[in-house]
């Protein structure tokens, strides 16, 4: 390879390796950094105890999207009493539902003495990917990390791993 043609691909490829820039999103109960500007978005929905709000935030990088989400609870008895297992199972039922998606993988897991579940699996809606979630009961609050990237890649990325792994409870 010409020397004088080395030094731009060298260059083009130390930009491109550097040109995610993380950031992290500190909220009210958790951090977690993502790769890009997240957008916040807060909308309502419907459950068996009323109209919950769900935020979230995502940024979409290349092929890959990154989700963070939290919904509160009304903060009564009925709700701090509830089996964490069964609000766990029932926020991977709706997920799973949501991307008209099936479980391939499912594992408990715990975060600062917090319930969650971690899945993965396989979706069609709105296009085919593969998703790792992972989901925490901090009553009254349920936490979900979401990452989705294309069918081909079976295992997370460095990048969708690192967002994974950088979820932190803080407490509110």
């Amino acid at each position: 390879m010409n020397r004088r043609l080395l030094f731009p691909l060298l260059l083009i490829a130390m930009l491109c390796a550097c040109a995610t820039k993380w950031e992290t999103v500190s909220e009210n109960g958790f951090t977690a950094q993502m790769p890009g500007t997240p957008q916040k978005q807060t909308q309502s929905v419907d459950t068996a105890v009323g109209s919950v709000a769900f935020n979230t935030y995502s940024v979409q990088n290349g092929s890959e999207a990154f989700i963070v989400g939290y919904n509160d609870f009304p903060d009564n008895p009925a709700i701090r009493n509830a089996d964490p297992e069964g609000l766990l199972d029932k926020a991977r039922d709706g997920a799973v539902q949501n991307v008209n998606g099936k479980v391939t993988s499912e594992k408990a897991v715990t975060m600062n003495g917090h319930p969650g579940k971690e899945f993965s699996g396989e979706s069609t809606t709105p296009q085919e990917a593969t998703f790792t979630a992972r989901v925490y009961w901090d009553a009254p609050r349920l936490y979900q990390v979401l990452y989705i990237r294309p069918k081909t890649a079976s295992a997370p990325s460095e990048n969708g791993q690192k967002f994974l792994d950088s979820f932190q409870l803080t407490g509110k």
